[in-house]
């Protein structure tokens, strides 16, 4: 019932409005997306669908993360090994825990009060 309720809340575009903080240089990259379309090779792209956000709605923070030791080795060093780690590497940045549970290096910080300001 939740999603049926979510989905016609995107279909209808009824619902609180919102805004979308993401990393400086990726303000359009909703509006690209991942470029997936039924036919490959067809030159012939049909009119894309409409937003469901106002583009003046978007925020762009300076700040710059990356994902650490990410791999699709299954047996690589866990998130918790590569935080302990860090501290030896001379890679810029500082690597935390993130908040599901993977590791990140923080390259350069958020800026929230920047971001507060541009809203």
């Amino acid at each position: 019932m939740g999603t049926t309720v979510a989905t016609n809340a995107l279909l209808e575009k009824k619902g609180a409005p919102f805004g979308f903080i993401v990393t400086k240089g990726f303000k359009d990259l909703l509006e690209i997306g991942d470029q997936t379309r039924p036919d490959l090779f067809d030159l012939s792209i049909s009119g894309k669908p409409d937003l469901l956000y106002d583009p003046k709605d978007v925020v762009e923070a300076d700040e710059r993360v990356t994902m650490e030791g990410w791999s699709l080795d299954t047996e690589g060093l866990g998130p918790e090994e590569l935080v302990a780690r860090a501290h030896y590497n001379t890679e810029p940045g500082r690597v935390v825990l993130g908040d599901s549970g993977e590791a990140v290096r923080v390259i350069s910080a958020l800026g929230e009060l920047d971001v507060r300001g541009s809203s």
